[in-house]
């Protein structure tokens, strides 16, 4: 998780996890805004973006992820290339399902990685958010199906 706090006389902010809160000190108002935004001093307004963890030509670094644990790496690679190339699945399907996974993780390399994939393989841009679509569903299912946890524990210390 990425954390950053900023303070002044007159305001607080602080980043967490993709969004900031931006707090008004006199007057105890918060709004959320993006992490892709930033603050203007002299307008009081969120505007453009300053701050990002992510770079984009860290992606192609990727690459050198073996550099100080060859094995590991290159056994990595073997399996990626397997588990990621043609099969009983197309080539296709694969990159749908990974751009899918890549959105529910939030992994912003492997969103960049395999939305330009998924472009060149004449996957429309439809597609590809009815796919981001169906992993939002399966997130948000995955996160209620744990609420059967919370529901029996409810019940037990109700008895």
């Amino acid at each position: 998780m990425f954390y950053y706090y900023y303070e002044d006389a007159f305001h607080q902010v602080i980043f967490k996890s993709g969004i900031y809160c931006y707090k008004l000190k006199d007057k105890g108002e918060s709004h959320h805004y993006p992490l892709a935004t930033y603050y203007d001093k002299k307008n009081y307004i969120f505007r453009g973006a300053k701050m990002n963890y992510y770079e984009p030509k860290d992606l192609v670094d990727f690459p050198n992820i073996a550099e100080w644990a060859a094995d590991q790496g290159n056994k990595f690679f073997e399996y990626y290339g397997a588990a990621t190339g043609a099969g009983k699945l197309t080539e296709r399907e694969k990159s749908l399902i990974a751009l899918t996974v890549a959105v529910t993780q939030n992994c912003p390399y492997c969103i960049d990685a395999y939305t330009t994939k998924c472009m060149s393989l004449g996957i429309s841009s439809e597609e590809m958010m009815e796919a981001a679509h169906v992993g939002a569903a399966m997130m948000a299912g995955v996160t209620l199906a744990h609420t059967t946890q919370m529901r029996k524990i409810i019940k037990k210390k109700e008895m």
